[in-house]
């Protein structure tokens, strides 16, 4: 497959440089439709174990902790 040159100086696209691409966009929706959720879910999960006070937003300083023993943080 060939394609026409858009500008002397810019490269030609070929197979490979197509699959990354593909590849790439697979693995952001992957992640965004399988991991973040979860995640999230952890990390809500987490602040409103550690929160002091309704309205008191925990420090990252005293979430990791209890995300790190999570697998998927």
């Amino acid at each position: 497959m060939s394609s026409a040159r858009v500008h002397p100086i810019m490269a030609l696209s070929n197979h490979d440089e197509l699959a990354e691409q593909r590849f790439v966009v697979a693995f952001k929706s992957y992640i965004a439709a399988q991991l973040d959720p979860v995640i999230r879910r952890l990390a809500e999960d987490a602040a409103e174990a550690t929160r002091g006070t309704p309205d008191e937003t925990p420090s990252l300083t005293r979430l990791r902790p209890v995300l790190a023993k999570q697998q998927p943080y």
